[in-house]
């Protein structure tokens, strides 16, 4: 069975499975258009009040791509209209969970790219072992160190605009960044990972690209001001 990644993204919509009383269910992202049409107040009441408004119901009939029973065999026969309340509130949460990117997981993506532009954080110094083979862990506030053995208000460079508690080199997933890298130079390429148009996508792919987008043209226009 696949894991839900948190606090990372996809730039596929890949399925994950998810397990019910009785049986495992395969759940499929939504889509950067179908996410961003859904209104939050029709799908909690599950009351289509618009012909272009899914309830809850309906949605899990498109994210559902596959099934088995307990035991492994495949095929098994889920009829969304007769599970539970308490069911269909935990597949649509799963459905969000790995289609939605959250505020956290925005600031997280905008603060690694901004640090992989940062000139600041450039220097050989800021490379984990250079730093901790010189001692600079401790007065940088370096977060492999405890809490207790770091300095609590070190002076770091800004990152994103705000200036950072904790070296953010020893907190950023690098995850993110080769993702977020690899989303710009397809989206810069013209290739997009799902077949479609962009509103196919993954939502994460699309915050990502554009993130990352607009970081390029600000370094672009920071040297032909220069």
């Amino acid at each position: 069975m696949s894991k839900l990644k948190y606090g990372t993204g996809s730039l596929y919509r890949t399925p994950i499975w998810v397990k019910l009383d009785d049986a495992y269910i395969k759940l499929k992202p939504l889509s950067h258009k179908e996410l961003h049409t859904i209104n939050e107040e029709s799908y909690l009441t599950q009351i289509s009040t618009s012909p272009m408004l899914l309830t809850k119901r309906e949605l899990l009939k498109d994210a559902i791509v596959g099934t088995q029973n307990i035991h492994g065999f495949p095929n098994y026969t889920i009829l969304v209209n007769q599970l539970c309340a308490a069911d269909v509130d935990y597949l649509y949460d799963k459905v969000m969970e790995i289609s939605k990117v959250t505020e956290e997981q925005v600031h997280n993506l905008r603060d690694a790219i901004d640090l992989q532009f940062n000139a600041e954080y450039s220097d050989e110094t800021w490379n984990c072992s250079v730093c901790q083979e010189r001692k600079l862990d401790k007065s940088r506030g370096c977060g492999f160190l405890p809490e207790d053995k770091r300095d609590s208000a070190p002076f770091l460079p800004r990152v994103n605009g705000k200036r950072p508690t904790v070296c953010p080199i020893s907190t950023v997933d690098n995850y993110i960044i080769s993702q977020a890298t690899m989303a710009y130079m397809i989206f810069d390429s013209g290739a997009l990972p799902e077949s479609g148009g962009l509103g196919e996508q993954t939502d994460w792919f699309i915050q990502a690209a554009m993130l990352y987008s607009r970081k390029v043209k600000e370094q672009q226009n920071t040297k032909q001001e220069e």
